[in-house]
């Protein structure tokens, strides 16, 4: 398959009309230091903030992108073209620090990205050219085996209608049908039929218009409501983490998705939707970074690749037992003493064959609670090198609490407060000058104990109770200014409970959830949308359908800040 002509080239620029407003790159309070504090409040009424956000540009991740081919092939065709792509995407092995891999300023193409998907598109139209006289009468019904290039050509026309339509999630543009039947024309006059289709399937692999999810509203300044196009997309990769299928397209197309009570309806069908459960394990593996896990080496003994897969495949099991469309709430999720067991995985719980040969076993396990007790969470937060229980506490109080950290001054030697105690035998004994030394103890005794409840489990999520022959203490008390809260535990498993059940997690759960449907950090002046949405959250302990519907209903999501021009 050809390098793109010169014509072809120009053509990718065919779904960038007009302009789109980068992220606005600002966080909530606290975003500096990763924060956020948000509090556990369940306050009242949503406040109309002063200003939306602007629309960030967001490219499709690895998942969606995959996705979308399997939608816009028929049987089996999109699954043998995703094994060809090398469709780059964020993820910890390419740098990603913070937020989701469908953040807009996570999808930024540099230029060996660029080759990937160059070099992707290129394989995919080659795979199709390999069976194209199969493939073709799927993709253009009209066609018959031993079909001639003058069929090709007659039916071509309303593929690129149609495949344009569902590929760039709305109807082309006049532009687009001229620009991309001209490419097709063009290269007829010294390719075979097939080749020129094939040529256009490369494009359409990697326009713009199909990777890109261009918001441009329905006004020009201001507060401008989504296209009900653009609507059906953020609903269904929202949810799915795929296009909008046809049921949403048609209701696209005549408007009626705009209809509050209509985009219910849709969301409340596709809930049911098989994509749907790993959608929300994705986010909750994002959220709590186990996606670090993607980092480690696959030739790391303890964790060889295929434990290793399991382990982030686990997130997805427990949350689909826990906290899913049809059972179970963020509480539970928190807060299950049922854990997901694999084969790979099982002796890590100290339960070896009961887990499942490539899938999970749920068994009760007395001696965790919820998914912070999970071995992939803990494996991910205890890198080699560094001390575990600072790393798991600063963890759980910024990105599960969503309370701030203090700002680390930039002159403290963290080496030296602990020459004296580097032989005790716990971690506890070990760490102790940082909350009693008057340089270390005002950040550590924010953290501290949030990583001592946890140290009943070692680096690869092992329970125990002792270390290095002594006795661990798992006990704490801490205070939260913010929400003026000070939880007293007398072990792991009571911290895991009160943090499971706290509204300061649920709360926290929102915020995180809110910045993943909307791509992008949240404004300051978006903030009072989140006590309305954490009432709701509450209400239910969490269920799936409280922090969607809510969500839906929120200007925030049907509608954006148009910068001035």
């Amino acid at each position: 398959m050809m390098r793109p002509t010169l014509l072809f080239t120009a053509l990718l620029l065919v779904g960038c009309e007009g302009s789109i407003v980068g992220p606005p790159g600002l966080g909530p309070p606290g975003a500096g230091n990763g924060g956020g504090g948000i509090g556990g409040g369940t306050g009242g009424g949503t406040t109309q903030p002063a200003e939306l956000g602007l629309v960030g540009i967001r490219r499709l991740n690895r998942v969606q992108y995959e996705n979308a081919l399997r939608a816009l092939f028929p049987g089996t065709i999109g699954t043998t073209l995703v094994a060809q792509t090398s469709y780059p995407s964020a993820s910890p092995k390419t740098g990603l620090a913070s937020g989701f891999s469908s953040d807009s300023d996570n999808g930024t193409v540099s230029t060996q990205d660029e080759i990937l998907l160059e070099d992707g598109s290129e394989f995919m139209a080659a795979a199709f050219m390999t069976n194209a006289s199969s493939l073709l009468p799927q993709l253009c019904p009209s066609l018959a085996p031993g079909f001639t290039d003058a069929q090709v050509d007659a039916c071509v026309g309303g593929f690129i209608d149609d495949f344009g339509r569902r590929a760039f999630r709305r109807p082309l543009t006049a532009t687009e049908r001229t620009n991309i039947n001209a490419l097709y024309t063009t290269l007829r006059v010294e390719q075979s039929a097939a080749e020129s289709f094939s040529a256009v399937l490369q494009y359409f692999f990697q326009a713009p218009a199909f990777i890109y999810r261009p918001e441009k509203g329905t006004g020009t300044t201001g507060v401008v409501a989504l296209t009900s196009h653009e609507l059906a997309t953020r609903l269904a990769f929202l949810l799915t983490d795929a296009p909008p299928d046809a049921t949403l397209l048609a209701l696209a197309d005549d408007g009626t998705l705009s209809d509050p009570a209509v985009l219910h309806a849709q969301a409340e069908r596709l809930l049911g939707a098989t994509l749907t459960q790993a959608t929300l394990g994705r986010f909750v593996r994002e959220w709590l970074r186990v996606d670090l896990l993607e980092s480690i080496d696959d030739m790391d003994p303890n964790l060889p690749a295929a434990r290793r897969d399991a382990l982030l495949a686990e997130v997805e099991a427990l949350t689909r037992n826990s906290w899913s469309p049809t059972r179970g709430s963020m509480v539970e999720l928190f807060t299950t003493q049922q854990m997901a067991l694999e084969a790979q995985t099982d002796d890590l719980y100290g339960a070896p064959n009961q887990g499942g040969a490539g899938s999970f076993n749920l068994v009760t396990r007395t001696d965790r609670r919820g998914i912070l007790s999970s071995a992939g969470f803990l494996i991910a937060h205890a890198p080699a090198g560094h001390q575990t229980p600072i790393i798991r506490g600063a963890f759980v109080r910024k990105e599960v609490l969503c309370q701030p950290l203090a700002t680390l001054p930039g002159n403290i030697d963290i080496n030296a407060p602990l020459n004296d105690t580097r032989g005790l035998p716990t971690a506890r004994e070990r760490l102790s000058p940082t909350t009693t030394r008057g340089e270390c103890s005002g950040c550590h005794r924010d953290i501290n104990p949030l990583g001592f409840a946890l140290e009943r489990y070692d680096a690869l999520g092992r329970f125990r109770t002792t270390e290095n022959g002594a006795t661990i203490d798992t006990s704490g008390s801490i205070n939260f200014p913010i929400t003026g809260e000070q939880w007293d535990f007398t072990d792991g498993d009571a911290f895991l409970a009160t943090a499971g059940a706290s509204a300061m997690t649920s709360s926290c759960a929102t915020q995180r959830y809110f910045r993943f449907a909307l791509g992008r950090q949240l404004l300051p002046s978006e903030l009072p949308y989140l006590p309305a949405l954490n009432a709701r959250v509450n209400e239910t302990g969490g269920s799936v359908q409280s922090f969607v519907f809510p969500l839906l209903e929120s200007e925030a999501f049907t509608s954006f800040r148009r910068e001035e021009p």
